[in-house]
Order: structure tokens, then C-alpha cells, then sequence
């Protein structure tokens, strides 16, 4: 097909098969009438986890999935009309029909040759694609042109596998953590640098327990704050230790091109809250510098990155970077000089907009500052200044400006790391909770 009209309805399905779940979003566009929109949803394959094998994905499971996909979408996707096989309903208008439908499978993916010989069998209509690491170099290098960036780097924080890519001026590199099998995966927690990046004072016994249990059975949503810490340390580990193995390529980050997107995906980013993510990506691979983050906990950038990238190009659906993208939190993480800065304000800055009063923000070493900008349809203008010894990492550079808007990039929150670096945890539990505590002061107004 060629290029789609930029007025043409358009209602596209796209399904991501990664982690052990199916994220299934479908993108309406009418651009005459400007109405755009994507529906989500997440199907967790872990319940039929004792006897998923090679035999539970046929055309049962597939009619069944499509069936209810209808009906959470309300949105007519099956063709009924008399016949005894399974066709997909041809795009009529909104709320019925499709345009197409495509499905990316992670290469990475439990049962991946079952999973595709079955949809195959199942229906000639669907698209499949393959996201093993040349999709993924080439989904960076389009989203690299389209986004303006010099150098992304791209995190996917799954159970079985961290996956680490970068690509930097049309280089991309990779690194990787795997493990072999469940048990594998449930002794990582045994490892002595988790424990000591740890918060939560309790036995080995207890950790143990909640992090194998959570393996068995992910789960979208944490509310035990001890869980919540243990995958926190676990993936600062992780990180740290995908970094040390590959420093040559992930050196720099932030601070070596002046353009940087942090893109992070995978389940463990999906139960994480932002502070845990914040600490496992900083310390993690040691940042300094500044960059955009991005996290993704719809599969919407594996989904429809590349339809965004190629816009008027795309041979399925033309989508914007703000139906795709979520919001951007722009991260600074100066240098700060400890005989200077110490316990002293060392960020001064203001969020301006027609849409609401200056607001005025600073921050206080050892903090992370986490401020919320408001939402407005007006341009937004950030400017702030370093003081009291702290600088970027270049050292040339005490001023820091961005602009958010619809036309560039929107922004949903700002983040000032004002800790000395290097960081230093412990010497143990207690000590490091109230670091935390003292880390995560709400931010200063």
C-alpha cells in the first residue's frame, strides 16, 4: 500500500507479544474531522503459565482473544456474516472494521516459533514482524532522525532478560543479562550488591520469598513497598552491571552529544514508580549530563515508533509523536563540588506559560527534585542556572533552558539530581533508608 492520505480514516491494530503479554493497540485517525485516538489493552499470559506450551496457541486461542478484544473495545473486528472461518471485519467507520492489523513478536518471547507458526496458520491477513535487535536498530535510527536526537539509549527491563541498546550517530550497540531458566533467575536475588543497595530491613528468608513469588506470578501493580525496594535494588544492579561489561559503549551517556533520549521499557518499568526508575537508571549506569526520559508501559513505541517516524511514508497508519510518545521528563544531573555545595541550594530556576503563573523552583544538595509541570495548551519555558560550585559535566555550561509544547516536545515533569557524585549507599539497610528519605524531599518551590 501506498503512503496514506493524511485526510484518509484510518483504523489500525497493532499487537506487541513480549514478556509473557499480549499489549494490543488500535489506532483510530480521522484527521478531517481531527479525532485521533488509540485504544490499549494488556492480556497477562502468566495465569496460563503451567500449561502454556506448545499446544495452547491454535486458532481457539486466537478467535478467543480477537473476541474479546471486541468487546473491551467495543469495536467490531470480526466478520460474522455466515461464514465458518475466521476473517477480519474490512474498515467501514469508526467503531467498525479494520484497516489492517499487524503483530510484533519479541524474539525474546517464551514459545516464540509456536507463537508465530500459529498466527500464520491462523489468518493470511495479518502482518508479522520480528522485534529481535535489527528491528530494534532500525525502529532507533527512525525515531533518531524523526526525534532529533544524537544518542539514545534504550533500556528493556524484562524478568528473564535486561536489554541494554544504544545508537549514537548511526552506531548501535547492545547489551544484554539472560537467564536460563526460572531458578536461574530467582538465585539472582542471592547476589550481595542487591542486598546492599537495599532500604528495607528484613531477612534474606523474606526477600527471598517475596522476589520468588513475584517471578512466578508478575503482576502489574506493587503495593508491598518491600517489593517495591527489592526491584529497585535488582535492577540498579542489573543496570550496573550491563554497564560495567560494556563501558566503551555505554560511556557518556548525557553529557557526549547535546541531543539524549533515555527510552526505558519492560514489565519490571511497568510496576516501578518514577523515584525507583530515577535510581536504578542513575546509579545504575553512573549518568551525568542531561536527556529526555521516556517510559513506555503500553508497547506503544514498538507498536507505532516507526509509523510515527516515517509519518506520510508509513504504509499503515500516520500518527503523531504525541499520540505515541508519552510525556518526556527532562533529567539534569550536574557535577557538584563537595566543599561548595554541600547542604546548599545549588538549582535556582522558573516554568513560564501563558496558561499559568511563574513558578519558581529550587533545589538543595543531597536532594532528587521531582517537579510536576502543569498542564496547559501553552508553550511552556523552563530556564534555571546552576550555583554553589555545581556545573554540567562539560563544565562550560551553569544555564539550562527547554521549551514544551505540542510543536517539539512535551514535557510532563522536570528532575534535578543535586546529590555529590559518586554515589554512595550503605553501610547497610538502615542507613540507606534514610538516604533515601533524605534524597526524595519532595523538591523545594
Amino acid at each position: 500500500m501506498e503512503g496514506l492520505p493524511i485526510l484518509q480514516k484510518n483504523a489500525y491494530l497493532t499487537i506487541l507479544i513480549k514478556d509473557n503479554g499480549l499489549y494490543a493497540n488500535l489506532a483510530y485517525t480521522d484527521y478531517s474531522n481531527d479525532n485521533v485516538y488509540i485504544l490499549n489493552d494488556y492480556t497477562d499470559l502468566y495465569p496460563l503459565k503451567r500449561k502454556l506450551d506448545d499446544h495452547i496457541f491454535g486458532i481457539k486461542f486466537w478467535e478467543e482473544y480477537f473476541n474479546a478484544l471486541e468487546k473491551e473495545w467495543d469495536w467490531d473486528i470480526v466478520e460474522r456474516s455466515g461464514i465458518s472461518f475466521f476473517k477480519f471485519l474490512d474498515f467501514q467507520d469508526e467503531f467498525t472494521g479494520l484497516t489492517g492489523i499487524k503483530v510484533v513478536i519479541d524474539d525474546n518471547q517464551r514459545f516464540f516459533r509456536s507463537i508465530y507458526d500459529s498466527l500464520k496458520q491462523f489468518s493470511n491477513e495479518i502482518a508479522i514482524r520480528v522485534a529481535d535487535d535489527t528491528y530494534i536498530k532500525e525502529l532507533m535510527a527512525l525515531l533518531s532522525e524523526k526525534l532529533q536526537y544524537d544518542d539514545i539509549l534504550h533500556i528493556d527491563m524484562d524478568l528473564p532478560e535486561f536489554s541494554v541498546y544504544r545508537y549514537k550517530k548511526g552506531e548501535f550497540s547492545k547489551g544484554i543479562i539472560s537467564w536460563s531458566s526460572e531458578i536461574a533467575l530467582i538465585d539472582a536475588i542471592k547476589n550481595s550488591k542487591i542486598q546492599a543497595l537495599m532500604s528495607a530491613d528484613v531477612s534474606s528468608d523474606e526477600i527471598m520469598n517475596k522476589y520468588a513469588n513475584f517471578v512466578s506470578r508478575p503482576y502489574k501493580k506493587i503495593n508491598d513497598p518491600i517489593l517495591s525496594d527489592i526491584l529497585r535494588a535488582f535492577c540498579t544492579v542489573q543496570n550496573l552491571t550491563i554497564y560495567n561489561e560494556n563501558k566503551k559503549k555505554l560511556f557518556g551517556v548525557g553529557w557526549q552529544e547535546r541531543n539524549t533520549a533515555v527510552i526505558v521499557t519492560g514489565r519490571l518499568m511497568e510496576v516501578m514508580g518514577e523515584r525507583e526508575i530515577l535510581l536504578s537508571l542513575i546509579d545504575g549506569f553512573e549518568l551525568l549530563g542531561d536527556f529526555d526520559l521516556y517510559t513506555d508501559k503500553t508497547g506503544m513505541i514498538y507498536s507505532y515508533g516507526r509509523s510515527m517516524s516515517l509519518g506520510k511514508e508509513s504504509y499503515d497508519v500516520i500518527l503523531a509523536r504525541h499520540e505515541v510518545l508519552p510525556k518526556a521528563t527532562k533529567v539534569y544531573l550536574p557535577e557538584l563540588n563537595p566543599k561548595k555545595s554541600k547542604n546548599k541550594v545549588v538549582f535556582q530556576g522558573s516554568l513560564s506559560s501563558m496558561g499559568f503563573d511563574r513558578d519558581e523552583l529550587f533545589s538543595i544538595n543531597p536532594e532528587i527534585s521531582i517537579f510536576e509541570i502543569p498542564e496547559t495548551n501553552e508553550k511552556v519555558v523552563f530556564e534555571g542556572k546552576l550555583v554553589n560550585g555545581a556545573e554540567m559535566v562539560d563544565g562550560d555550561n551553569t544555564r539550562m533552558t527547554f521549551v514544551s509544547s505540542r510543536e517539539s516536545t512535551l514535557y510532563g515533569n522536570l528532575v534535578v539530581d543535586a546529590r555529590i557524585k559518586p554515589i554512595v549507599y550503605g553501610p547497610d539497610a538502615y542507613a540507606n533508608r534514610n538516604k533515601l528519605k533524605t534524597w526524595f524531599d519532595e523538591g523545594k518551590r
